[in-house]
């Protein structure tokens, strides 16, 4: 800290947050979720901070283009 020495004291007070986190869930990206429900409940077992990491993440990617009906699983061709 500016202009203080080794021997400066401060006070902090810590309060706990209980407050629920929830992640809102874009609807594509919900449906996807829905329909594999597998994925739907791995998503569901992440903590929050990676739940919105990954939605954050999906929504800064390109996404799914016009007209292409949603998120897709890849084809195994």
């Amino acid at each position: 800290m500016p202009g203080s020495s080794p021997a400066t004291f401060v006070e902090v007070v810590l309060e706990r947050d209980d407050a629920p986190r929830i992640v809102e869930v874009p609807d594509d990206l919900a449906a996807a979720l829905e329909a594999e429900a597998a994925a739907g409940e791995a998503f569901a077992r992440l903590s929050y901070s990676h739940q919105r990491e990954y939605v954050s993440g999906s929504a800064r990617s390109s996404g799914p283009r016009p007209g292409s009906g949603g998120w897709r699983r890849p084809s195994s061709a």
